[in-house]
């Protein structure tokens, strides 16, 4: 899990914890934004679950 939040780049797809899908749009420190279809959203980056595999599930910019 730290090799994934670590590895994370601006334009990854992700889903965080709860099941929010979204993209990767800044990183600052431990903190990440996300790109979500009706805005953005910052969690931590120990929220980041996995990179996603669905990327229809994504909001497209």
């Amino acid at each position: 899990m730290e090799k994934l939040q670590s590895e994370l780049a601006i334009g990854d797809n992700v889903i965080a914890a709860g099941g929010i899908y979204g993209r990767v749009v800044a990183i600052k420190e431990s903190r990440i934004t996300l790109e979500l279809e009706d805005g953005r959203l910052t969690v931590h980056k120990s929220a980041i679950a996995g990179k996603a595999d669905d990327a229809s599930a994504i909001v497209q910019a």
